[in-house]
């Protein structure tokens, strides 16, 4: 089966983040390198939000796609602002061979190099880098800001998969993100769409080196309450009195 690796925050003020989401600065795109996170005001309401993905590739954490999404607001019985996401999309880079994806690797990830070498300074790209987590049969991590509906708090959700799977079943991958009912990301799971993933002994590339890619968003939902007098509005069962003095 597809291992995922899922991180989940806590310990935030929701009515700290929220308070003023409706002054939200309007930010043009600006391509992979803008935020990572920007938000725009719509006619019907909603905010046209954007944040970015970033993915390890055995070195510090880098860009790599951008999620877009809608985010609806109303207000709850209680007073306090809820939340939704909806609509949710991701434009995803393809690992590159070009030098001006060049990466510097912090250790011993490599292309070609042996599992028990430690290794620091290396620059390659990501193909090049990719490449080097096969070989070493290790995780490919992805990462996502946890507040995603205004300023960003620097708080991040991870999730990992084996890059021998990824490799293996061609960069198809599925992203599912679990928000909140403020907006906030609290949970991710990073997996094939399949849900399986074959052991695989050798370093094979993948077959393309371009992601096809799956995503969806997953909301609370609030269970039904159970009913205190449910024990008291059923009898004891049929016979239950004959059975308790039978000899």
């Amino acid at each position: 089966m597809a291992t995922a690796l899922c991180a989940h925050v806590s310990g935030i003020d929701l009515d700290d983040e929220y308070d003023d989401y409706d002054e939200f600065e309007v930010v043009k795109p600006a391509g992979k390198s803008a935020g990572s996170t920007q938000s725009v005001g719509t006619e019907d309401g909603t905010i046209d939000i954007s944040f970015v993905l970033e993915h390890s590739l055995g070195g510090e954490f880098k860009p790599c796609g951008r999620f877009s999404a809608k985010a609806a607001f109303s207000e709850t019985q209680s007073g306090s602002k809820s939340a939704r996401l909806a609509n949710i999309r991701l434009s995803r880079d393809p690992f590159s061979a070009d030098d001006r994806s060049k990466i510097s690797l912090a250790s011993g990830v490599y292309p070609g190099a042996p599992i028990t070498n430690a290794f620091a300074g290396g620059v390659w790209s990501a193909r090049e880098a990719f490449s080097g987590l096969l070989e070493q049969n290790a995780f490919y991590r992805v990462r996502v800001p946890s507040v995603v509906i205004g300023p960003d708090n620097g708080r991040r959700v991870m999730a990992a998969l084996p890059a021998r799977c990824l490799a293996n079943g061609g960069l198809h991958e599925s992203f599912v993100l679990h928000a909140d009912d403020r907006g906030l990301i609290v949970g991710l799971e990073y997996t094939l769409p399949s849900g399986e993933c074959f052991s695989v002994d050798e370093a094979l590339p993948p077959s393309t080196w371009s992601f096809n890619t799956m995503v969806a968003v997953r909301l609370p939902k609030e269970a039904p309450r159970l009913n205190p007098d449910f024990a008291a509005n059923f009898g004891p069962p049929p016979n239950a009195e004959r059975a308790a003095n039978a000899p």
